[in-house]
């Protein structure tokens, strides 16, 4: 239940002989080196010998938007502790002002599978074409062998799929950096019906905004338009290869997708590091190109988080990435990464790179039938 225990935060406990009839008993510990807000209860499921149990609430832990977070018990009376490894279930890191993009996720009662329903509202979110508030795809509830609950893609998701678009993704543009023709190339481009690969010089050629200690950075986007009203999914495979040294260099190396918007030079990106699954983080956010990269930051995962914060070095990832009506969702390696939303879209989409070398292939493009 939701509640406001007198003595510390969290939720409270009620006991019923009928599911009629309830009583108010002893709110269950929370024991943490922190404190815990009153909380909205998103249900209580057994997996294997562990209790796990969902909690929401705003400004919490660090994220100023609205999350839900993971906490586990050996009996359903407590004590409850939160699991920090992966603390915040789903949720955002918060935009001033809006701090409800996710709401309430919430286990499904009664279900033959472990699932989570997850609400998306768009109703502090300007320029998007979102509107009012959606129910997500479900998400299968998994269990890790470290005994973290993380979120996963839910197989019967596929009956969305509709018709398969047939894409040349060798008929393609480089978006940034400008300055780039067939016979000076910034970035190398190699693409065919279903991949791509791109890489940037080891040193920026000597335009005036391309100066070789910034990062380099790259945008190629595919030259085809996508009806993102009706909705689009995007599958296939991502290999990405920092170009910088592990050590000593405090430049980052991510790769990522890019949703072009309608003002010119701008759009939505999705910036995935490469590293080491511990200290890695990914961004969400507004990508503004002229003569320069521009990249606004609006939302993170990083530590603390039970969904993917970015790519492992040199090695292949499957990914997932759904578009509709100004919401986006992506799954690396079935596990979700983040559902957020995107500017409003011309309807071409595009990769990024970022002092990497990316390879994308396996390239699937479906129309959703909803």
């Amino acid at each position: 239940m939701v509640a406001d225990p007198i003595d510390h935060g969290g939720f409270g406990m009620m006991d019923s002989p009928d599911g009629v009839h309830f009583k108010p008993i002893k709110a269950p510990e929370i024991r943490a080196d922190f404190r815990i807000p009153t909380l909205e209860i998103g249900g209580i499921k057994k997996f294997g010998q562990k209790y796990y149990l969902l909690g929401g609430n705003v400004t919490h832990y660090g994220f100023s938007g609205y999350g839900v977070y993971t906490y586990v018990a050996d009996s359903p009376t407590g004590p409850f502790r939160p699991d920090l490894e992966a603390y915040r279930l789903t949720g955002t890191s918060g935009i001033d002002g809006n701090y409800y993009v996710h709401v309430l996720a919430c286990f499904v009662k009664d279900s033959p599978e472990d699932l989570v329903s997850d609400p998306f509202t768009f109703r502090s979110t300007a320029g998007t074409d979102g509107q009012g508030t959606w129910l997500l795809p479900m998400r299968k509830a998994i269990v890790d062998s470290q005994g973290h609950l993380r979120l996963a893609y839910w197989p019967k998701n596929d009956v969305v799929k509709g018709k398969e678009i047939r894409v040349d993704t060798a008929e393609n543009a480089v978006a940034f950096p400008p300055g780039q023709t067939p016979a000076n190339p910034i970035v190398t481009l190699a693409g065919s019906n279903d991949h791509l690969v791109f890489d940037t010089d080891k040193s920026w050629r000597p335009f005036p905004w391309l100066e070789a200690d910034k990062t380099r950075k790259a945008i190629a986007v595919i030259n085809q338009r996508f009806d993102l009203d009706a909705g689009l999914i995007m599958e296939g495979q991502i290999h990405a290869k920092a170009l910088l040294q592990a050590n000593g260099d405090a430049r980052k190396s991510y790769a990522g997708f890019f949703i072009e918007g309608l003002e010119r030079g701008s759009g939505t990106g999705i910036l995935l590091e490469i590293g080491e699954p511990q200290w890695r983080a990914s961004h969400i956010g507004r990508i503004q190109t002229d003569v320069s990269f521009r990249f606004e930051s609006l939302d993170a995962t990083g530590r603390g988080s039970a969904t993917v914060t970015g790519l492992d070095d040199s090695k292949d990832h499957s990914f997932r990435l759904w578009l509709r009506s100004g919401k986006m969702e992506l799954y690396i390696d079935e596990l979700l990464m983040q559902s957020f939303f995107y500017l409003k879209a011309t309807g071409r989409i595009g990769f990024i790179s970022q002092e990497s070398e990316v390879t994308f292939s396996k390239l699937r493009f479906y129309s959703m039938n909803l």
